[in-house]
């Protein structure tokens, strides 16, 4: 099951994945339900399964980066998101 980082390359996993999932959304600001759309629709269109992302926080020191999850309202909002979705499978990104 491929993990996209662009919904626009998903075309060349179809003919070899029965789901698909994405790398989501890392703070609670982005709209994750409209970027993870498109990977949902052509999960459910074309293959069995659909894996939500879900990502309690991101936090990377070597590039300088970090996500602020609000407490725990990102990893609540995906959770929401994968039982709003009827998702098949939960990934948690860590």
């Amino acid at each position: 099951m491929p993990i996209l980082l662009n919904v626009e390359n998903a075309s060349a996993y179809l003919p070899l994945a029965i789901g698909l999932s994405d790398w989501g959304a890392h703070d609670p600001e982005s709209d994750a339900r409209e970027s993870d759309q498109p990977a949902v629709n052509l999960a459910r269109m074309n293959l069995r399964y659909w894996m939500q992302p879900i990502v309690p926080q991101d936090e990377r020191p070597k590039s300088a980066v970090f996500s602020e999850s609000n407490g725990s309202l990102l990893i609540r909002q995906q959770w929401a998101e994968a039982r709003q979705r009827d998702s098949d499978y939960a990934h948690i990104i860590t």
